[in-house]
């Protein structure tokens, strides 16, 4: 290590780098993130078979649409 004794954050400001949620790109992943967890709970709901897709739409804030694909992805059927 090239600095041993500083502190992670006492390089980082010497070099000046912007904290990952300030930067756009940082902001796309962060809700790549948030909308991969959307789905995963959306799955997951679908999975226990004790949720429509219009109540699993107003749970999760993803369309009655893309919940309907999710299940036909999970189930390899079509809904309507």
């Amino acid at each position: 290590m090239r600095f041993p004794k500083l502190a992670l954050r006492e390089v980082g400001k010497m070099m000046q780098l912007t904290p990952l949620d300030q930067t756009v790109a940082g902001q796309e992943l962060m809700q790549m993130a948030r909308e991969e967890t959307l789905k995963k709970t959306a799955r997951n709901l679908l999975s226990m078979g004790k949720l429509t897709a219009k109540e699993i739409s107003q749970v999760t804030g993803l369309k009655v649409k893309e919940v309907q694909a999710l299940l036909k992805k999970q189930t390899g059927t079509k809904t309507n």
